[in-house]
């Protein structure tokens, strides 16, 4: 049985503009952790901004919401994946804030119904 998220969770909402407010967070391929869940280099350090593509989900005791990067991504992944919200014990790791953007977007579109543009 998948433990229940414990603490407030935080709150985004897919479209959203949102900043890691801790120091190396990980970036993974599912939301949870385990052997089927890898974990992505670099971590992701306070201040990276990230949109939110979808989530909350919960899993392995967390909530996680599926981002994409809002920078160049130099690492082994293509700048998207899951990140867990906040520590079991309530404490943030993102937030819903705004950052300052890069220069250069792409428009990104879900289905026929969400479009807004990331930044690389």
């Amino acid at each position: 049985m998948t433990p229940v998220p414990g603490g407030v969770p935080v709150i985004l909402s897919i479209g959203d503009h949102a900043q890691v407010v801790t120091y190396d967070l990980n970036l993974r391929s599912q939301p949870w952790v385990g052997p089927d869940s890898r974990t992505y280099e670099p971590l992701l350090q306070r201040g990276n901004g990230l949109w939110v593509l979808g989530g909350p989900v919960a899993g392995s005791g967390y909530w996680w919401y599926h981002v994409a990067l809002a920078t160049k991504w130099v690492g082994d992944t293509s700048g998207e994946g899951w990140v867990a919200s906040a520590a079991r014990d309530g404490t943030p790791w993102v937030a819903s804030e705004p950052f300052a953007e890069p220069s250069r977007s792409y428009r990104v579109r879900f289905g026929t119904k969400l479009e807004f543009d990331l930044g690389f």
